[in-house]
């Protein structure tokens, strides 16, 4: 207790005690309050931030329980594949079993790839088709070798390769009208930098309908860029148009391959897991050609694009390293196409 301690001013003293002087009516400094004052105030503040303290330790420990349970049934509901996906791997598992032991079955096949294609599991797809089409030779219908050609597009993440053209063609000339053949037909085009017969095959499509036809709104979403590059190089010429067609919005370049292809397998009847697993197996299909055979500017944009829509974070760190260390005068590109709408 440092309250009786004091320094006497004026008085006579000495004084025994801050009362007595008080009392003497000394005048007197006493600091030993102040010293008190600023002991109690130390411990009353230390006193509070150990309460404080243990109130966010318990408030912290709830929050990451609550966050550990959360992140547990988030994991358990991923995890968990849906009943419609659990019977169609049990499907597959069975049409693969069949399949072995009979190995020329091209119905059993083609089940088996359409089974896979909804799964999302597009690489096991165009090889299971590919047998479809290879069983049975130059007899193969239009609609096998188009269908062969649109599982390699989209395990290719939208790219129309040579060989995926080829399947089309072969298939498309035999069935001039197949629209699936058309629609892939068209993209070929916009990718070959030929927008103006690329623009003919899909104004036809969107005219002959119907309007719920899985291949209408791919093409409603990108044939005003479609237009907009034909207008550009005076292509519209060969798509009927009048060469002053009033400029479109200005958009991505409509000869990139990427994941709109998708909707052309009636996408709308796949689960949302096998949805995702599509999507992002078509993007992974566009990253692994550019990796092998690199691209163009645009190409490494659309694939930095699909990452952040899917939410890749790493990949799209990834991919946009890999796109500045193959175009490094586009860095601004790309890095506008890693940050648009995050």
């Amino acid at each position: 207790d440092f309250s009786n301690l004091f320094v006497v001013l004026q008085g006579d003293g000495p004084y025994a005690s801050l009362q007595e002087a008080r009392d003497a009516g000394a005048a007197v400094f006493a600091y030993g309050s102040f010293v008190m004052a600023v002991i109690n105030f130390l411990i009353i503040a230390f006193v509070v931030f150990l309460l404080v303290k243990a109130v966010n330790r318990v408030k912290e420990a709830a929050e990451r329980r609550a966050e550990a349970a959360m992140a547990q049934a988030r994991a358990e509901t991923e995890a968990a594949p849906s009943e419609e996906e659990t019977q169609m791997r049990a499907l597959v598992a069975r049409l693969r079993q069949a399949l072995a032991e009979r190995p020329d079955d091209v119905r059993g096949r083609r089940l088996l790839a359409d089974s896979l294609m909804r799964l999302g599991d597009l690489p096991q797809a165009r090889a299971a088709m590919q047998e479809v089409v290879d069983l049975q030779g130059e007899q193969a219908p239009p609609a096998d070798r188009i269908a062969l050609a649109e599982t390699m597009i989209m395990a290719a993440g939208g790219y129309v390769s040579p060989q995926a053209e080829d399947a089309l063609r072969a298939g498309l000339e035999a069935e001039p009208a197949n629209p699936i053949g058309r629609y892939y037909a068209g993209l070929s085009l916009a990718q070959s930098g030929r927008y103006g017969l690329a623009l003919r095959f899909w104004r036809a499509l969107l005219t002959e309908g119907p309007a719920d036809a899985p291949w209408i709104a791919p093409i409603q979403a990108r044939i005003g860029e479609l237009e907009q590059a034909a207008r550009q190089v005076g292509q519209l010429g060969e798509a009927g148009l009048p060469a002053e067609l009033p400029d479109g919005p200005a958009g991505p370049n409509p000869s990139l391959p990427g994941p709109d292809a998708e909707a052309v397998r009636n996408a709308q009847e796949l689960t949302p897991e096998a949805r995702a697993q599509m999507i992002e197996g078509m993007v992974s299909g566009l990253a692994d050609r550019l990796a092998e055979e690199g691209g163009s500017v645009d190409e490494w944009r659309r694939l930095i694009s699909s990452y952040r829509i899917i939410g890749k974070e790493d990949l799209l760190k990834q991919a946009l390293a890999d796109a500045k260390a193959a175009h490094p005068d586009a860095a601004e590109v790309f890095d506008d196409a890693a940050r648009v709408n995050r």
